[in-house]
């Protein structure tokens, strides 16, 4: 598993463009907790596992700049509302899982 970084925790919020209170419902801690995350770079932030496993694919997938971004952005932040933590997960994950459509081709 890749070491997560605080400094990849920066840059995963600013790029799934959560605030420090939805990122920390994402994750299930208070924001006090993701900003001292932030505050040190270089430091390496403990989840459990599974979490990890997702957030490493989060950060692979937001890595990679697409018009869609934003979209998941939103979707993550209102299923965080709604449904707190598991739901903000399930969102990503559901997103990570999701394999790309092939253009389908009609003949005339």
């Amino acid at each position: 598993m890749k070491k997560i970084t605080g400094t990849d925790i920066t840059t995963l919020r600013a790029k799934m463009a959560l605030n420090h209170t939805q990122f920390a419902m994402l994750n299930g801690v208070h924001h006090t907790t993701a900003c001292r995350w932030e505050s040190t770079p270089l430091e390496v932030v403990k989840f459990d596992p599974m979490h990890q496993l997702i957030l490493e694919h989060a950060l692979k997938r937001f890595k990679k700049a697409g018009p869609d971004r934003e979209s998941l952005a939103r979707r993550i932040g209102q299923a965080l509302i709604a449904g707190g933590t598991l739901a903000g997960l399930a969102v990503l994950l559901d997103d990570l899982t999701v394999q790309p459509q092939e253009p389908s081709h009609v003949a005339l």
